[in-house]
């Protein structure tokens, strides 16, 4: 599975998931100033399955279908 880590997850948090292919947003170098509906677009466009992020909002500012 491929796993992109939002910027606020706890880099150790990787270590949990070490099966699969994880990288951060900063590791591929996306620009910091896309907002979460634009970076769920740029995972799903890279391919990766899932989204990891500690913001407790998106819930109320994405539509996660």
């Amino acid at each position: 599975m491929r796993i992109v880590f939002d910027k606020n997850v706890p880099v150790g948090v990787r270590r949990f998931l070490s099966k699969h292919e994880v990288c951060t947003f900063v590791e591929i170098e996306w620009h910091p100033q896309l907002e979460n509906g634009e970076l769920l677009g740029a995972a799903e466009v890279a391919g990766f399955d899932a989204m990891v992020t500690s913001d407790q909002n998106i819930r109320f500012q994405q539509n996660l279908n």
